[in-house]
């Protein structure tokens, strides 16, 4: 397997903003929008800042109304990647007021369609990043929805919503939605791309289900499907890149399949393909850029490192991890303290009062990751949080703290938005393959299998072991 370069995200914004300040010197471009727009057709790697300045300047000139949208639709998830969704969200509401006097304006032409769907999008994608449970953001997808004027549209919205009630945990609304969007994709074969995206989005569903099996057949279905449109294209295009982002999602999600089984090698492998095709889409086309996913990368190889005992190195994802989701993206910062939690030396399972001040910090970090995930509204990983927590007590021999966490767990909204009783059958099943599962490992590791990680394989480490 080829080793992916490491990824820097604060050398990509350098590199970006050199750039940008070489074509200013050079001459070669004005400070206007038009100019930033035809620049990106061929270099999308322009500097967002530059764009809010020209997106700035131009707020006032109603001829500029469509170049506009087009800047805000074209540049929304890079905004939000690189941590300017608020910016972003202030120039995207300015847009959609500035639509208004356009319309009505009978001295300028209306030759061309406003993209109304798309722009509620982008702003949906803005007002997402404040919390997962955003009212706000949701009726923006409902009303990209009501303006869409094409069945691409449509689907675009729909499973943008699909989306949004997987990060809620609203799972039955996620899947009502999908259904919908593949009977429509299987009539109409030119809708393949976005065939593959719902295959890919109910490879997550049934992950999140811990239906294992038929999430890993949707996911291979979305694999083969995105690697087809891949082979066909004929040049790297904006589709290419957004179908090369989620060829590696869905490798990504196969690795956790594997991982949920204890199969680490395989799990590694994956994991590591992903994060390559990620930072080469990455180097063909910066709009691509995904702190977020290099973040939950790091945060996944970590745990497969500290279950396979290589906690040093386990320790330095987690902190790559932790550095990116505190300065782009607080949508894992949750799980981070999770994991962070089981790095502290492990108390055993006796109630002697010396173990207590490791007790405690395990206990605060999970309550500072059960907080985290409200404030965001992140509902799984509050429920994860209680997991964790009971767990700790059980194994401490502390059950008058532990039995509360299961009404608590029990009673919340979130158990019942998650999926009520169904969820907890389905989490007690996978808990008994689990225990197999485990078993199998510790044998392994016992025996010294080639099945188990004896070094961090990750091209960074690797190459650190090399220069040895």
């Amino acid at each position: 397997m080829a080793l992916p370069p490491k990824f820097d995200v604060k050398a990509t914004q350098q590199d970006d903003q050199e750039k940008n300040k070489q074509q200013k010197d050079s001459g070669g471009s004005k400070n206007t929008l038009i100019s930033k727009l035809k620049y990106s057709e061929v270099h999308p790697d322009a500097d967002i800042p530059n764009i809010l300045r020209a997106l700035e300047d131009n707020k006032d000139d109603l001829k500029q109304t469509l170049n506009c949208c087009r800047a805000v639709i074209k540049f929304a998830n890079k905004a939000v990647n690189v941590g300017l969704s608020e910016d972003w969200l202030k120039a995207t509401e300015q847009v959609l007021l500035n639509i208004d006097k356009y319309i009505s304006s009978s001295d300028l032409p209306k030759e061309e369609k406003i993209p109304f769907t798309n722009l509620y999008i982008a702003k949906f994608s803005c007002l997402q990043v404040r919390n997962n449970r955003n009212e706000e953001a949701k009726k923006c997808l409902e009303k990209a929805i009501s303006l869409s004027s094409n069945l691409d549209e449509e689907i675009e919205a729909y499973l943008t919503l699909a989306k949004y009630y997987e990060n809620v945990s609203e799972y039955k609304e996620m899947k009502n939605y999908l259904d919908k969007c593949e009977k429509i994709c299987q009539t109409k074969p030119i809708l393949e791309n976005y065939l593959a995206h719902v295959w890919l989005l109910l490879g997550h569903y049934y992950f999140f289900q811990f239906n294992f099996r038929h999430s890993r057949q949707n996911l291979i279905k979305a694999r083969t499907k995105l690697k087809s449109i891949l082979n066909k294209a004929q040049n790297e295009t904006k589709e290419s890149a957004l179908t090369h982002r989620r060829l590696s999602d869905c490798l990504h999600y196969m690795g956790r399949i594997y991982h949920e089984q204890y199969e680490l090698v395989k799990t590694a492998e994956y994991y590591i393909e992903a994060q390559r095709i990620l930072e080469e889409n990455q180097k063909k086309n910066l709009l691509a850029t995904e702190p977020g996913a290099t973040a939950f990368y790091h945060l996944r190889l970590g745990q497969i490192l500290e279950t396979c005992k290589i906690r040093d190195s386990a320790n330095e994802h987690y902190s790559k991890s932790l550095g990116i989701f505190n300065e782009f993206s607080k949508s894992g910062l949750a799980q981070v303290s999770l994991a962070l939690a089981n790095m502290i030396k492990d108390a055993p399972t006796s109630q002697s009062k010396s173990y207590e001040p490791t007790l405690k910090k395990q206990e605060a970090q999970i309550k500072k990751a059960e907080e985290d995930s409200l404030k965001t509204g992140y509902y799984r990983g509050y429920l994860l949080a209680l997991l964790q927590l009971f767990w700790l007590y059980v194994r401490n021999l502390k059950f008058h703290l532990a039995l509360p966490l299961v009404w608590k767990a029990l009673t919340s909204d979130e158990f019942k938005k998650s999926g009520g009783v169904l969820l907890l059958y389905r989490y007690a099943k996978k808990f008994l393959f689990g225990i197999f599962y485990k078993i199998r490992f510790l044998v392994w590791l016992k025996l010294h299998s080639d099945k188990v990680l004896y070094r961090c394989p990750c091209p960074i480490h690797q190459n650190k072991q090399d220069e040895k």
